[in-house]
């Protein structure tokens, strides 16, 4: 038996795109766009699409993503982008609940 978190409470909005690459933590860059998030920033969601300069954002539910620095805490933990694709710790950063973390891969699996 597995435990799948896929699917649940998922909300998706389409953004016009600026520089945007699929799977990577976004920001809002300017009015009803997204950009690729700086290293420091909360993200508005992860892109998980993009074509003809429109970027579907997941905006919550569950996501897997790669992480820079110390790994995060499970439970609710504050993160921020690291500008590279994925997250980091920052106690600035949004709240969201990381129910795995792999060490070895530095990747972690949370909630938006």
């Amino acid at each position: 038996m597995s435990v799948a978190f896929y699917g649940t409470q998922e909300t998706v909005l389409s953004f016009e795109a600026g520089e945007v690459t699929p799977g990577y933590p976004v920001a809002i860059s300017q009015n009803n766009t997204v950009a690729n998030a700086p290293s420091g920033i909360a993200p508005a969601g992860v892109a998980i699409h993009v074509r003809e300069g429109i970027a579907a954002v997941q905006l919550h539910g569950y996501t897997e993503l790669p992480y820079s620095g110390t790994a995060p805490t499970l439970g609710w933990a504050k993160l921020v982008a690291d500008g590279a694709g994925g997250m980091k710790t920052d106690a600035g950063g949004i709240g969201c609940l990381v129910v795995s973390v792999n060490e070895t891969g530095k990747t972690l699996g949370m909630y938006l």
